[in-house]
């Protein structure tokens, strides 16, 4: 019986069983013997003829023994039982990770602020010191993010000077837009002229005796013939265009014009080449395009403009001219000398706001489609004009008679017209001379060719328009920071507060990863190891409480004892 006792009184050792009594005994004599205390004996034990442990037999009996009374699976040696059983071994461990990185980092500081030599008020200040460095690299940090994520922009201007240069399209507009001789005498169509004139309010706000038509005697008339009453009573190019040269070169001005029709009414458009640009490699009045136009004020008429003269529109080749919102105006008797400057403007399309704002519409993507259903190419202004026809459409069913464009459909409730983000543009330096001296216009009196001095000065106009220079002033929009620039920029921040480098960042990342594997084991080990060991824990328990306390006979502990000796006997060896 008391050795059926001593046996269910085995605990686990490694991997082999031993009465507890047995166990307790020798763990207390290996101690001592590892201490020093007892040298000497335990360099004669270490010289002792080799023993493999039990005999054959004795390891058959045990185990029969022990599968006899115990569930072997209550003493079976769970791996890593006897490390995280400890407490503290996952603080231990982080530690360790912790001290490992601290001597070996590159980020300067850490050693100062971790050393154990090292005064406690010197490791404070040096850790205050590396953590005020981390905060403000991690400020900096943020800034270059948030430029990167709001999409700032920096813009640049270029000036490039140019071999050859892309002449522009020029549009010539005659401010008196019909010729009273050609408008017939209906009176409703007279009485719209009228009343579309800019006379016409001007009149009504400042003369008192202004009385208004009667309009007993008008009649509906359509917009197709109110058109071609219009187009009928314009200028012709013949009227209009008296002689035309470019580089100097005299030209019939209707090789070099052709007429454009606009809400101002009948203009001229100077493109040569419509399907091929114009390309000129010199500067000056002589490298450029002169005309000379006479507006006919003697045969003048109510038109939509109050004023006497040109109006001139200079733009890219292909867009439509739109004089009642750009160009510049000039007077009749005189000299005009028209100097151009071009501008590019290259804005950045989405996801960046070129334009305050406002996202620019990028033509040259391939993606990119045309949302006007009027015009063939988008432009801002094109879509502009879209935009007021299709909502004079949607008003009152209507269009003015002199768009000729077919009417608008898309029900805009505003004007969202976004700029190009690739425009071309022009700026002119304007000067003025007197058409012709007293002594020129005798003589041209005198040979017929102006008979009428007075027609001369009032209807005249000589101008010319010509590059000031071969340069091409070019405002280039990119982004404020990109991922390169983040780089490059925290890459000197870091090692200007740190002394780091990305190899530093990468350090911290692999001792974050060693800390968070080994704390993973830890939850993987309390949730699926850890319960198998307190079964067997209780298992055991129970078994030494079934014992009743009985002690282990002497013959019992005797046979632990040779059996803890074999075992032990090789681990204390000395090697000669």
């Amino acid at each position: 019986m008391a050795e059926r006792g001593s046996r269910q009184r085995m605990v686990v050792f490694g991997s082999t069983l031993f009465p507890t009594s047995v166990r307790e005994k020798k763990v207390r004599k290996v101690r001592t013997s590892l201490s020093g205390s007892e040298h000497k004996s335990a360099v004669n034990y270490g010289t002792l003829p080799h023993s493999s442990g039990p005999s054959r037999v004795a390891q058959a009996r045990s185990r029969h023994d022990v599968s006899s009374q115990t569930d072997p699976c209550l003493l079976e040696s769970v791996p890593g039982e006897q490390r995280y059983d400890q407490p503290g071994s996952l603080t231990a461990d982080i530690n360790d990770i912790i001290y490992s990185f601290r001597s070996v980092t590159t980020i300067h500081g850490v050693q100062h602020a971790a050393a154990a030599r090292t005064r406690s008020f010197r490791r404070r200040l040096w850790a205050i010191l590396v953590s005020m460095m981390a905060i403000f690299l991690t400020w900096f940090l943020c800034q270059q993010v948030t430029a990167l994520t709001e999409h700032q922009i920096s813009t640049t201007t270029t000036f490039d000077l140019r071999e050859t240069m892309e002449f522009p399209a020029v549009t010539l507009c005659n401010l008196n837009q019909y010729n009273k001789n050609r408008v017939p005498g209906d009176v409703t169509i007279q009485t719209v002229l009228f009343y579309m004139s800019e006379y016409s309010r001007v009149a009504r706000e400042l003369d008192p005796d202004y009385v208004e038509p009667d309009l007993s005697e008008v009649k509906d008339v359509s917009g197709e013939e109110l058109l071609q009453v219009a187009t009928k009573a314009a200028p012709t190019m013949k009227e209009f265009l008296v002689q035309c040269r470019w580089k100097g070169v005299l030209y019939n001005c209707s090789i070099l014009f052709h007429p454009t029709h606009t809400p101002q009414g009948r203009c001229y458009t100077f493109d040569m080449l419509r399907d091929q640009p114009i390309q000129t490699a010199s500067v000056g009045e002589w490298a450029g395009l002169e005309v000379m136009l006479n507006i006919q004020q003697q045969n003048s008429y109510f038109s939509e403009e109050l004023q006497a003269g040109i109006k001139v529109v200079v733009h890219r080749s292909g867009d439509n001219p739109f004089p009642k919102r750009y160009g510049w105006h000039v007077r009749p008797g005189v000299f005009a000398s028209v100097a151009l400057t071009q501008h590019n403007r290259k804005g950045l399309p989405r996801p960046y706001k070129a334009y305050k704002n406002r996202f620019c519409e990028d033509t040259n993507s391939t993606t990119f489609v045309n949302p006007l259903k009027r015009y063939s190419r988008y432009t801002a202004a094109n879509c502009l004009e879209e935009c007021s026809v299709d909502r004079m459409v949607n008003l009152c069913g209507c269009r003015a008679f002199n768009d000729a464009a077919e009417n608008g459909t898309s029900p805009l409730d505003s004007c969202d017209c976004p700029e190009e983000c690739d425009m071309v543009s022009y700026t002119a330096a304007l000067s003025y001379a007197d058409f012709s001296s007293r002594f020129e216009q005798l003589q041209l009196a005198k040979a017929k060719v102006y008979p009428n001095i007075r027609n001369l000065r009032s209807s005249f106009i000589n101008i010319r328009i010509f590059f000031e220079s071969m340069s091409v002033d070019t405002l280039r929009q990119q982004p404020a920071v990109s991922i390169l620039d983040i780089l490059g920029t925290v890459g000197g921040q870091m090692g200007i507060f740190l002394g780091c480098s990305i190899l530093s960042i990468i350090e911290l990342i692999e001792m974050g990863l060693l800390i968070s594997i080994r704390c993973s084991w830890e939850i993987y080990y309390t949730l699926f190891r850890s319960p198998a060991s307190k079964v067997a824990a209780l298992a055991r328990k129970a078994v030494e409480v079934t014992s009743l306390g009985r002690q282990p006979t002497p013959q019992h502990e005797k046979q632990g004892e040779k059996s803890q000796e074999s075992q032990v006997r090789p681990l204390m060896e000395i090697p000669e």
